[in-house]
């Protein structure tokens, strides 16, 4: 059994925190926000480094290339930004899509990005800055898209209640598609080696997913509410959800129970965890970002 314990909640932005990761490093946390803004934190110390200004909308998507060198982010307003991590300037910006971006992936070899927006993804030269192409996925709104480590698998989560597997190196073709969902789905994460996946939905549902034989392979009830954020632990035996219902749940997949709960002022948005699968980062609506540690009980 284990438990966690609030390492530390600094303040830094003033609206709700929409998307947050950590880098390869283990060294730095990013936090995105409505604010227009994105921080860079300590991840020991929980200090306020730097603030990247640069959006005009909130920023509601954020992820960091495989180097950690680069950041990319994704905005209300339908534009992506590349910024150099070490000086905090923008790279490039990224122009295309025509409305929000929902999610934001990095391809493995950190050349590519796939950015999602309303039912169309595009996919992007990070060097360049220029849109490679774009997918037109024919289905509902894609709200959540995450890659497979070698690139050649994307899931995606969509508002029908699907979760749509796409073959990225077969003419971008539809494979198969998970209906085990009743709401639309809100949020997925992948094990590094692509055999299982988790998808999260609006009505508080967690499913588990092996993605070999395309069976579901158990329903987590416990969030009351939308689920905002999915982590599934590189060994697949934890996963790590935020709810729209205050509250961050720890899981053991075996059991399908939950370990511990962190409780938050207000919705918990996004979450995010080092690689030494112990210090967890949490983003709230009231504009928190939380510290987290899991430690033996």
């Amino acid at each position: 059994m284990r438990k966690d314990t609030k390492h530390s909640t600094p303040t830094g932005h003033t609206k709700s925190v929409k998307a947050i990761t950590v880098t390869p490093d283990r060294q730095r946390v990013i936090s995105a926000s409505d604010d227009c803004t994105l921080n860079l934190w300590d991840l020991t110390s929980g200090a306020l480094q730097l603030t990247l200004m640069g959006h005009k909308s909130g920023v509601t998507a954020v992820t960091v290339t495989p180097d950690g060198q680069r950041l990319l982010s994704g905005s209300e307003d339908g534009t992506l930004r590349l910024w150099d991590l070490a000086t905090g300037i923008t790279i490039s910006t990224l122009l295309g899509h025509t409305g929000e971006i929902t999610a934001i992936a990095v391809m493995a070899d950190g050349q590519q990005a796939i950015s999602a927006s309303d039912s169309t993804l595009k996919f992007w030269d990070l060097y360049s800055g220029i849109l490679l192409r774009t997918l037109s996925t024919h289905i509902t709104s894609v709200n959540a898209v995450t890659i497979a480590a070698d690139s050649q698998w994307v899931l995606l989560g969509c508002n029908d209640g699907t979760v749509k597997v796409w073959n990225l190196t077969n003419n971008d073709s539809q494979i198969y598609t998970f209906s085990g969902h009743t709401k639309s789905v809100t949020a997925l994460a992948l094990a590094v080696d692509g055999q299982t996946g988790l998808s999260g939905a609006e009505d508080g549902i967690i499913k588990l997913w092996d993605l070999m034989s395309c069976t579901e392979l158990k329903t987590l009830t416990g969030h009351t509410d939308l689920i905002n954020a999915l982590i599934l632990t590189p060994d697949r035996q934890r996963a790590i959800s935020t709810s729209n219902d205050n509250a961050l749940k720890v899981w053991d997949l075996e059991s399908g129970q939950v370990i511990t709960t962190f409780i938050g002022e207000s919705a918990l948005r996004c979450c995010s965890i080092a690689q030494d699968n112990v210090t967890i980062v949490a983003g709230e609506e009231s504009g928190r970002v939380h510290f987290l540690r899991l430690e033996s009980a």
